[in-house]
């Protein structure tokens, strides 16, 4: 394996975002996420690091591309249907792909201070870098856009919660169902605290595998934290009486308050 993926024996400079993604061009952001062709397969290898797994550069298995085709389709626009009515912070967040080398940076920083460096996966409010800014009280909503990536979580349902601009999460350990968000990486120890606190006891904190897409084009996969709801059913709204979308939070009031 390559020497790039053990992240572990990194160490960084004073500033772990000094090495971001660079801000997508105005036609990136228009594409957002569209399908390509050169797909690479999965492999799973925790061997040399708690967080990223690795990937195959070969595609020459049908199967392997149709994963790929698969992730991109089930990831585009994160199910957001109205993009024009999308923040920049957030159209930053979408378009940005991070490299092997950006993620070693970031999670060797935390490994150095004896921080926890496994990533979140955030399927509704916190998906938008403003405001997931205003959560972990950080102060730079650019830079935390481009610690963000699009992910793909397999084998949940993110439903809607009856009289609330929040979704939940709930297992169906079913692969054909999957959530679409953000992954962040960089999310430092006292500031995971302040994500348990937003999330409130409606919600329990999880552990699952989830899959983003490099600079490559490649489709890699990493474990995540995210917060699955534990409250009954009955306050959940069924997929076919309607489904939640990232637009209704932007109609909440405490959304209102954000600056993107």
């Amino acid at each position: 394996m390559d020497d790039d993926w053990d992240f572990c024996d990194q160490s960084s400079g004073p500033s772990y975002i000094q090495n971001s993604a660079r801000a997508p061009s105005l036609n990136e952001i228009s594409r957002f996420l569209s399908i390509k062709s050169n797909a690479s397969s999965l492999t799973q290898d925790g061997s040399r690091n708690p967080t990223l797994m690795s990937v195959n550069g070969k595609n020459d298995s049908k199967d392997e591309k149709n994963e790929a085709a698969t992730f991109r389709r089930q990831m585009r626009n994160m199910g957001i249907q109205e993009l024009h009515r999308m923040p920049p912070s957030m159209l930053l967040a979408l378009a940005n792909r991070m490299s092997i080398d950006q993620i070693n940076t970031i999670c060797g920083f935390l490994i150095n201070k004896l921080e926890n460096a496994t990533p979140y996966f955030f399927y509704g409010s916190s998906a938008f870098p403003a405001a997931l800014r205003k959560i972990i009280r950080d102060d730079n909503t650019e830079d935390l856009a481009l610690r963000m990536t699009p992910g793909l979580l397999r084998g949940w349902k993110r439903l809607a919660v009856r009289g609330k601009d929040y979704p939940a999460l709930v297992a169906t350990h079913d692969n054909d169902d999957v959530v679409p968000g953000m992954v962040v990486f960089g999310i430092r120890e006292h500031q995971r605290p302040l994500i348990d606190a937003f999330e409130s006891n409606l919600f329990s904190l999880a552990t699952d595998v989830v899959l983003f897409e490099l600079p490559s084009n490649a489709i890699t996969m990493t474990k995540a934290s995210f917060y699955v709801w534990n409250q009954g059913h009955d306050r959940l709204i069924p997929e076919e009486e309607g489904l939640w979308r990232p637009e209704d939070l932007l109609k909440s009031e405490w959304h209102k308050t954000l600056s993107y």
